[in-house]
């Protein structure tokens, strides 16, 4: 399902919430991409909520956001508390060109812990330092203790040290050769 760059906003969620809960196509989806839309924490976390993790959308397993440049740390952070939920069954979530600065990665690792599911992240080009992009490859360690594997993390194009990225690279390289 596809709504991409129609500037959707927060307060028209709930119309569009209503809207795949009650179609009779949810279970059929496997990828929502909502990307090029205004969304923030607020329609994030209802989406998640009552579409993402709806007992019907079992095979929903992407998300696709990339391109929503007012998503912020309360938008990870609700994304991230959904995850944790045995109905939500995402596999790939892209978070690409949205403009998350440190904080908003930093919270994306906290929350991405309880996910059961997840083996493809894409952060890349956004404002993510190598505080946000060390944090979100130990996060994803997490993740692979609990599932058996490790998330994959796009962060591409994010203003990180060579440091950093020797340190993820060298994780994606170990993980790679087990």
């Amino acid at each position: 399902f596809e709504l991409n760059s129609r500037q959707l906003h927060d307060s028209e969620v709930s119309l569009l919430v209503n809207l795949l809960v009650a179609s009779p196509v949810l279970p059929t989806i496997s990828c929502l991409s909502l990307e090029g839309n205004a969304l923030q924490a607020k329609g994030v976390g209802a989406i998640m909520q009552q579409v993402v993790c709806h007992p019907a959308a079992a095979n929903l397993v992407t998300l696709r956001l990339g391109h929503n440049p007012r998503l912020d740390a309360k938008a990870m952070a609700a994304i991230g508390e959904m995850l944790r939920d045995d109905q939500c069954n995402l596999k790939e979530l892209y978070l690409n060109n949205c403009n998350l600065n440190p904080a908003a990665g930093t919270a994306l690792a906290k929350n991405i812990t309880g996910s059961r599911t997840l083996v493809r992240i894409d952060v890349s080009n956004n404002r993510l330092n190598d505080s946000a992009v060390v944090s979100l490859h130990e996060a994803s360690r997490v993740v692979a203790r609990r599932s058996g594997t490790q998330p994959t993390i796009l962060f591409e194009g994010n203003p990180v040290t060579q440091a950093a990225f020797q340190l993820v690279a060298a994780g994606a390289l170990s993980r790679a050769c087990m």
